[in-house]
């Protein structure tokens, strides 16, 4: 009876090990879903960008062929005037085609997402996306914010995430 105690012992943390270790699938819809985890401002030249995503059918990102862009963030100031958020204008000098002399365009982020597989033998996929996005010195003086969202391959869009408000 002595000798059987550690050997029971043994067996129960080897069952629970093994019962630990089998996990129920994941289920998420096809659509790309985000969540805004932070947004950390290098001051000298840049800012971190950091969302979770889940995708149901695993088909985040490109493979490094493919230029597509699948993540977006839109710069949006806080207009002291008028007391709204608004997207900010740059002015396209020189301009670039298709665009003309006194064309602005809105300031957006667009970056490409590299292929990410996943390796078991569900497709659902969930992780993490860190962006560095330049510093526009020139805004220094704004209270800010990002709008992010993400597209899948098949073109599902995501929700819109917002980071926090930034201030000068």
């Amino acid at each position: 009876m002595k000798h059987l105690s550690p050997f029971l012992g043994i067996l129960f943390i080897g069952l629970l090990l093994v019962l630990g270790s089998c996990r129920k699938d994941e289920i998420f819809p096809p659509e790309p879903a985000i969540e805004f985890v932070e947004y950390f401002v290098y001051p000298a030249d840049s800012g971190l960008y950091r969302i979770n995503f889940t995708d149901g059918d695993g088909d985040i990102g490109t493979d490094s062929e493919d230029s597509t862009k699948h993540i977006f963030l839109e710069y949006r100031y806080l207009d002291t005037l008028t007391g709204t958020w608004k997207k900010y204008l740059v002015n396209v000098v020189p301009p670039v085609p298709p665009a003309t002399v006194g064309d602005s365009i809105y300031m957006e982020f667009s970056y490409r997402i590299p292929e990410v597989e996943n390796v078991g033998k569900d497709k659902a996929l969930k992780g993490e996306i860190n962006v560095r996005i330049p510093y526009p010195h020139f805004l220094s003086a704004h209270t800010y914010f990002y709008k992010c969202w993400i597209y899948d391959r098949a073109g599902h869009k995501s929700n819109v995430v917002e980071s926090q408000i930034v201030y000068p």
